[in-house]
This record gives C-alpha cells, structure tokens and sequence, in this order.
C-alpha cells in the first residue's frame, strides 16, 4: 500500500453533490435526442429477445451476453465524450464521432468493466449465500444449548451488511469509465486511478450511488403500480420506456463525478 500524502488538508475540497446532480440532468436534457436514441438501442439489444420470449442456450447465450456487454460498454463510453463536450462547452459530436472516439478504448474498456462488475456482484451474491448459511444453520441447531440465538443475530447482522462490500466496490471504482475513456491507462490501471480521484470524497459518492439507486427504484415502483392497472402489456411499454429514460443517468453522472473529482482533488490517497 501507498504511502498517503502528508498534507490531506490541501489536496482536495469536498465535492458538490447537489451541483453533481443538477450538471448531469442539465447534460440529460441539452443531449436528450443522443442519449435517449442510443439508450433505445441499447434497452432494445439487451432487453428486446427477453420481453419476445426468446428463449435461447448454449453458445447462442453466450452470444447474447457477449453482444449486451459489448451494448452497454459502448453507450457508457459514447456517454462520456458527450459529457466532455457539454463541460468543455465544445460543439455537440455526432454519432459517428463518439463512436471513433471509444473504438481505440473499446476492449480496454470491456475487460476492466467485466472484471470490476464481476466483482461487484461476486460482492453482492456473498452476502445472500451467507444469509442462507446461517438461516439453515439456525433450522439445523434447533434452538438447543442456546445455538439458535446466536445464528439469529449473526444472520440480522449479515442481512444489515449485505451490501457493504459491493457499495464499497462501487463507490472505489465509480469513474473507472471515463478514466479509460479520457485516459487510456495501461492494462487495470484504471481501477486504481478511480480509487486515487473518488479518495477523500467517498462518501458524497456513495450518497450519490445511493441516490441514483433509489431513485430509479421509486419510479420502477411507481410505474409498476400505475401501469399495472392497465394490464401487462401496458407494464411491459411501461417498464421498457423507463429503462431507456432511466439508462444514460448513471453513465452521465460518473462522466461529471469524473470532472467534479479532477478539479477538487488533484491529489489522491490510494488506500481506501
């Protein structure tokens, strides 16, 4: 591990979370007509063979999830040269050029975005795993010598810890994209470069994760509950329109975090 820099105080200044969110929405809304068709595109490529029922295995399935990652690592990386544009005040690229522009990153940015992901769910498929451990351990001690209890409060704390070390993950390598992007790091360096830029800002960060999660989760609740009285036709139009408004907020807000973290902390400490 890296030694930390010895004057903390003059390396950065907190960052602005609620400037953070009113730059993202103001890039929403002034690239809307890229964003949103590319999002459609990307909601129709990962989502499209699901909601026609397609049912496919083997080799085609692998096709599929290969054809999704490659989908999604392209809008995030298009995403970030549209929000540079919109920071830099420069004119608006075309579709065209965005896409030249992730071309030279594109594998980079696959692999080290499969592997964090990876990780990241790796993180939060433990926690259940323990979960179920300790549940049916609890069913097996049966309440004797006093056993039970103990498998009770360990699994009330696994459940209220379920989600740190994937939060974690996510809050360390939340601008790993435009790292890559901008950057172009050799081999994983992006990781470690996120970690060094989100390093004394990292809980405005994971406020921000939290935020953007809860968000789409209310109006995932929301849009169900209306649309569900229409029937499920209408949930699934609901639903898929959702997923397009909803899919370019968090590439745009990692881009302007990636931004934000640039000015406010030039200097980084590693060791989170």
């Amino acid at each position: 591990m890296r030694a930390a820099p010895r004057l903390l105080e003059l390396v950065s200044r907190p960052i602005d979370g609620a400037a953070i969110v009113r730059r993202t929405f103001e890039v929403y809304t002034a690239r809307a007509a890229f964003l949103l068709s590319a999002s459609a595109v990307v909601v129709a490529v990962v989502g499209g063979p699901k909601a026609l029922g397609a049912s496919v295995s083997g080799v085609a399935s692998l096709l599929e999830a290969l054809v999704d990652i490659l989908a999604l690592t392209v809008f995030a990386g298009a995403t970030v040269g549209v929000v540079a544009d919109f920071i830099h005040a420069a004119p608006e690229s075309g579709t065209g050029t965005l896409l030249r522009a992730v071309k030279p990153v594109l594998g980079k940015l696959i692999v080290v975005g499969f592997l964090a992901g990876a990780a990241i769910a790796l993180c939060f498929a433990f926690g259940p795993l323990l979960l179920i451990v300790v549940v049916f351990g609890s069913a097996l001690a049966g309440g004797g010598l006093g056993v039970a209890p103990v498998f009770a409060i360990v699994g009330v704390l696994s459940l209220l810890l379920l989600p740190v070390p994937g939060l974690y993950l996510m809050t360390r390598w939340a601008v790993m994209a435009p790292v890559v992007v901008l950057e172009r790091p050799s081999g994983l360096g992006a990781l470690g470069r996120s970690a060094d830029l989100v390093w004394g800002s990292r809980w405005r960060i994971l406020g921000l994760i939290l935020l953007v999660l809860v968000f789409a989760a209310v109006l995932n609740i929301v849009i169900a509950l209306v649309a569900g009285l229409a029937g499920t036709d209408a949930r699934n139009v609901a639903g898929a329109l959702l997923d397009i408004a909803i899919a370019p907020i968090p590439a745009i807000l990692c881009a302007v975090l990636y931004f934000e973290l640039l000015d406010a902390a030039p200097l980084a400490d590693p060791s989170f």
